[in-house]
Parts: structure tokens; C-alpha cells; sequence
């Protein structure tokens, strides 16, 4: 999760890996609209969640590719958004 290059087999792999951790965001949301969701589990996904989206690489994969896949979900897209940009800000 370093700033270096990909090389092509990488850049695959690391795609892959950031549909389905924004995939797990997606259906732990789902879950928690519905009230089927332990909360305490949620937290701490979503502090995990949190320490992804400290890498640049992650934030910027969300930026150009997962703001887009996940559009029809705009609580998501939101909640993400919100998150990147409180890390942003706080690194000003």
C-alpha cells in the first residue's frame, strides 16, 4: 500500500481488493438501514474502514473509479465522501 508504481498484475489486484472492501461498506450499510446489524460491529469496520482510507492510493481509487460504481447508492458515496474529506482537511 505504498505511493510506487503498479505494475499491471498489482493494479488488477488492487482493484479487486477495493470493490470488495467498498463492497463490504456497501452491504454493512444496507444492513444497518434495516436494523440487522450489530452496532459494535459496525464501529469497528468502519474504523477499519477509516485506516484504508487514510492511504492515498485508496482515496484515490475512490475518486476515479468508486464514486462511480457505487453512484446508485448515494448514502455510501456520501458517507465516503464525507470520511475523505475530513481526512483531507485534517492533514491541511
Amino acid at each position: 500500500m505504498t505511493e510506487e508504481a503498479l505494475n499491471p498484475e498489482e493494479n488488477f489486484e488492487f482493484h479487486v481488493q477495493m470493490t470488495i472492501l467498498f463492497g463490504e461498506r456497501l452491504n454493512s450499510e444496507s444492513l444497518q438501514r434495516r436494523g440487522l446489524i450489530d452496532p459494535d460491529f459496525l464501529k469497528l469496520q468502519k474504523s477499519v474502514f477509516g485506516a484504508y482510507l487514510l492511504m492515498k492510493r485508496v482515496r484515490q481509487y475512490w475518486k476515479s473509479y468508486g464514486q462511480q460504481f457505487y453512484a446508485y447508492d448515494s448514502i455510501l458515496v456520501n458517507i465516503v465522501d464525507q470520511m475523505i474529506d475530513q481526512i483531507e482537511q485534517r492533514a491541511k
